[in-house]
């Protein structure tokens, strides 16, 4: 008999303890189960249920008392002052909360409602530390306190076809560029190297320098690979110079074009990044040179194309 009444305390006592470790589980239960995420494609930005997870972890821990649960269903959307976040919690604090926020991206939102959820869930702050932030938020706060212009410099070498007509010619150029969040302006200086087509007994030097100005709009993260596309126009002096010929005379005209092109920037550490870009030239008018005894010689493309790439370092 006490045998067995030892054996029925026993199995009270495990059962006890049972319970004990049930409630308290069911406080300290991973936010998973608790925080729900929608984000509309417009707010995009905005963090995802992981990301929004950690965060609010990030502010506290889970209360050591037993406390009835709590979901939350989190939604994010973009409006037209900046972005709105709905609140809907079920358990054992039901309800709907609304909460809005002003600017260009998500993050004084997501600290928003990462307090708010805080709250909800009962979480207790630490004592010793502040609370951490996403790293999304971070970078945005590195954005905003960080210099408002950024000026890059750089060099390409690559290659032109059509520019002086049908052939190839190589190209060299220096850049600046003057850069505010996700927009640019490019400003280059180029040179081709000459090429030599043939006219009867003789030849004709063709040459073309000069400048160009490109307005570019940055897609990608601003710590990552970027890619920017680009329009402007191109400004520069076509020469032409007979070779081999009983008189050789040399003409220069004034040459203007159209540009549309693309660059992709890949960064290789805080200040240099390693850039490559294809453009598409587009001239105003097409230009040719002739010899008098021969006629028309060389005529310029329609258009033209060229590639280059080269490394750009960032001054400030």
């Amino acid at each position: 008999m006490i045998a067995r009444f030892a054996r029925r305390k026993g199995s009270a006592g495990l059962l006890a303890v049972a319970c004990c470790s049930s409630a308290v589980a069911r406080a300290e239960e991973p936010l998973d189960s608790q925080i729900q995420v929608v984000r509309t494609r417009e707010a995009a930005d905005c963090p995802d249920a992981p990301e929004l997870r950690r965060n609010v972890s990030a502010l506290g821990a889970a209360p050591t008392q037993p406390v009835e649960p709590v979901r939350v269903e989190v939604t994010f959307e973009r409006t037209r002052e900046g972005y709105g976040a709905t609140l809907r919690s079920f358990g054992a604090k039901p309800g709907l909360r609304h909460l809005v926020t002003s600017g260009k991206n998500c993050s004084s939102l997501a600290d928003a409602v990462g307090v708010a959820l805080a709250v909800l869930l009962d979480l207790v702050p630490p004592s010793d530390k502040p609370p951490a932030v996403s790293s999304r938020t971070a970078a945005a706060r590195d954005e905003r306190s960080g210099p408002p212009f950024v000026l890059s410099v750089g060099v390409r070498a690559g290659v032109g076809y059509g520019e002086l007509g049908d052939g190839v010619s190589g190209v060299f150029s220096a850049t600046a560029s003057l850069s505010r969040a996700r927009f640019q302006l490019l400003g280059s200086a180029f040179w081709h190297t000459h090429r030599h087509p043939t006219l009867g007994e003789g030849s004709v030097e063709l040459g073309l320098w000069g400048g160009g100005l490109d307005a570019c709009y940055r897609f990608g993260r601003s710590a990552g690979i970027g890619w920017f596309p680009c329009g402007g126009f191109r400004l520069g002096s076509l020469s032409g110079r007979g070779e081999e010929f009983d008189q050789n005379y040399e003409a220069a005209q004034t040459w203007a074009a159209l540009a549309a092109s693309g660059r992709v920037q890949v960064p290789l550490s805080k200040k240099w990044a390693f850039v490559a870009g294809l453009s598409a030239i587009v001239p105003l008018r097409r230009h040719s040179f002739s010899a008098a005894s021969v006629g028309p010689t060389v005529e310029t493309g329609p258009f033209g194309l060229l590639l280059e790439m080269g490394p750009e370092i960032t001054i400030w």
